[in-house]
């Protein structure tokens, strides 16, 4: 999650972000959804019976998933850019 975030700036800082935006936007949000992945106080919670345990574990697939997007855009973005 760190890496893609870093990631995500030191491209701004590069400048590389031009006409990429979307997929850019994008590999930020799943860097944030994977720092949420890392978040491991709910581990073991059961409450009413649900275990909350899954819950990082969603929010790291959902990360991966939205990070596959991003990659994809980008690089759309990246080749049909003149």
């Amino acid at each position: 999650g760190l890496v893609l975030l870093v990631g995500v700036a030191l491209a701004e800082y590069a400048k590389l972000r031009g006409k990429t935006e979307r997929g850019w936007t994008w590999l930020a949000v799943a860097g944030a959804l994977l720092l949420f992945a890392g978040l491991e106080p709910l581990g073991g919670v059961v409450v009413q019976g649900v275990d909350l345990g899954i819950v990082p574990q969603v929010f790291g697939a959902v990360g991966w998933l939205v990070a596959l997007v991003a990659a994809i855009f980008i690089a759309y973005e990246t080749l049909t850019e003149r």
